[in-house]
């Protein structure tokens, strides 16, 4: 993916991510599904469907991605913990997403 490439990448994701803070998880959805950059880690993409599904209130289907985002990152094991029932770590695991992709795309180059 060439730099401009990357560059409307990022702003697509920017917005579908707005979209979703504002309460439509089905906008990041189809922004998922499009080719994400390598750069990105093969967690980012079940991550941010793992929030979508848990803002949708399937949070089982959620939990299926979030294991498989910590599959490839262990890191993301506190977002595991936050989908099982019972447990909640509020503040975990919000708005770092997009700081995220911003680093993970300078730190990869």
């Amino acid at each position: 993916m060439s730099p401009e490439e990357f560059g409307t990448w990022k702003q697509n994701i920017r917005t579908a991510y707005s979209d979703y803070e504002s309460g439509d998880a089905d906008t990041l959805l189809a922004a998922l599904r499009r080719p994400i950059p390598l750069q990105m880690g093969g967690h980012f993409v079940p991550f941010l469907q793992a929030r979508c599904w848990d803002k949708l209130g399937n949070r089982e289907s959620a939990l299926v991605f979030m294991k498989e985002a910590d599959r490839h990152d262990p890191s993301q094991t506190p977002a595991v913990l936050d989908l099982q029932p019972g447990l909640s770590l509020p503040g975990l695991c919000g708005a770092v997403i997009i700081k995220h992709a911003e680093t993970e795309s300078t730190t990869r180059r």
